[in-house]
């Protein structure tokens, strides 16, 4: 990859939730990797914002997730639109996985991540099905 082309982050739903919720045991983890790489360009699926929104206000309260809502702009986190391809290709990886709790959004974000012509770097995420594909120094505790 050339020196000339910025590197990019994809962020995951648990990332979000630790960084927006100041009681969540990974929050310190995600400000600080957040500020770690601020300098690269930040992105996150529509699908996983949806999902991220939908988490807060059940888990936190529907105020906090109307504040992230408005907030998400303000960090720098661009939006993205998936297309109908990516998620043919996320359903298949659903499919053949065998864990409990897997995520379609996951599956989707994994899929964009390695198909996508945006130079990603790495995935803003605490979850263990990213692998090595997670940021350098991410707690796995989840």
């Amino acid at each position: 990859m050339s020196s000339s082309i910025k590197k990019a982050i994809l962020v995951d739903t648990d990332f979000l939730f630790a960084y927006f919720v100041g009681t969540d045991a990974l929050h310190r983890s995600a400000v600080k990797l957040f500020e770690s790489y601020r300098d690269l360009d930040w992105y996150m699926l529509v699908p996983t914002f949806a999902e991220f929104l939908t988490t807060l206000s059940n888990k936190s309260s529907k105020r906090d997730a109307n504040l992230a809502f408005f907030a998400i702009k303000e960090l720098g986190i661009s939006l993205l639109d998936t297309e109908r391809s990516f998620w043919d290709k996320a359903f298949d990886l659903f499919l053949e996985q065998n864990k409990k709790h897997t995520s379609v959004i996951d599956c989707l974000n994994l899929v964009y991540f390695r198909e996508s012509t945006i130079p990603f770097y790495k995935i803003a995420s605490f979850d263990k099905f990213y692998g090595d594909l997670r940021l350098p120094g991410v707690d796995s505790k989840r």
